[in-house]
């Protein structure tokens, strides 16, 4: 599926990019997001870095887990 990005101009040499992103893909990188967060998490109950996903995601707050999937994403878009 060929994808159509758009980059706007923003004041203070900022830029903002819009890349639309298939939901599996997306679903991917959550799973990959949770993973590297879910590695570097301690909690009690649990050995460091084998927190389950469903346990992560309940630590998380929406806007995180959505900050690392982005991040995720972002370096394998950039290279695309």
């Amino acid at each position: 599926m060929p994808t159509t990005s758009k980059i706007e101009r923003l004041p203070h040499a900022r830029v903002k990019v819009i890349v639309p992103i298939a939901e599996d893909r997306r679903v991917l990188a959550e799973g990959r997001a949770l993973k590297r967060v879910g590695g570097q998490m301690k909690l009690k109950g649990f050995r460091e870095g084998r927190i389950p996903a469903d346990v992560v995601r309940k630590q998380l707050t929406e806007e995180g887990l959505l900050e690392e999937t982005l991040r995720s994403l972002a370096a394998e878009l950039l290279t695309e």
